[in-house]
């Protein structure tokens, strides 16, 4: 089954962005999939000290 990842943008200094991807390169990641593990590694540990958070992502779409 394909997932659809729709695009979003941030705002990055570019020292900030040349560090990001320079780990990124390091770990043999692309800069979005990098940003994409290191946020899902940073929410589920929210998660799990503070409980589900509960979303309706088609509340994007409406």
């Amino acid at each position: 089954m394909t997932v659809y990842k729709a695009g979003r943008s941030c705002r990055l200094t570019d020292d900030l962005y040349l560090k990001a991807k320079y780990i990124a390169d390091m770990e043999k990641r692309s800069f979005n999939n990098w940003l994409e593990h290191l946020i899902t590694t940073v929410v589920d540990e929210y998660e799990k000290e503070h409980g589900t958070i509960l979303v309706q992502p088609d509340d994007f779409y409406e």
